[in-house]
């Protein structure tokens, strides 16, 4: 169903400064490419979610397939997280992960507080552009490099 995108939430070791790491997979079933050439821009966070009237990224666009992807995901990674108790959380994916990472990294840090401590990405494309607030994702709130 949907894109077929997956998610990982976990705890982390003690030895880590943060309590969750949070890991999207890269594309691996024909669902999967579909999303990754999905490639139209459309409003994030959706408009007729729960995020619609976000002033923490009007007018902001993403990637199609990437966007509903992290849609489909978002509900039960935010739900694995308080069920881990997390407060803070490290990022991670590779390929269409990476970009439903990006997507997740800054939902998570605005929409749902959580302090996002890291974020690593492999291989990943784009997942946003556009207007207004679209041009902070990198530069002010997510703050992580490319890998």
């Amino acid at each position: 169903k949907g894109s077929g995108a997956a998610a990982f939430p976990a705890p982390s070791s003690r030895r880590w400064r943060w309590r969750c790491v949070v890991s999207f997979r890269g594309s691996l079933t024909l669902n999967n490419w579909y999303a990754d050439f999905y490639a139209f821009q459309r409003p994030w966070p959706p408009a007729d979610s729960d995020r619609g009237n976000a002033t923490w990224c009007q007018g902001c666009l993403a990637h199609s397939g990437f966007a509903a992807a992290y849609e489909e995901l978002r509900g039960p990674v935010h739900a694995a997280l308080l069920d881990l108790s997390c407060d803070r959380v490290a990022v991670t994916g590779h390929s269409l992960g990476a970009a439903v990472a990006t997507l997740a990294a800054f939902d998570l840090r605005a929409a749902r507080g959580l302090r996002v401590e890291r974020v690593w990405t492999a291989e990943g494309p784009g997942a946003g552009a556009g207007t207004s607030g679209a041009s902070r994702w990198h530069e002010e709130v997510l703050e992580f490099p490319r890998i």
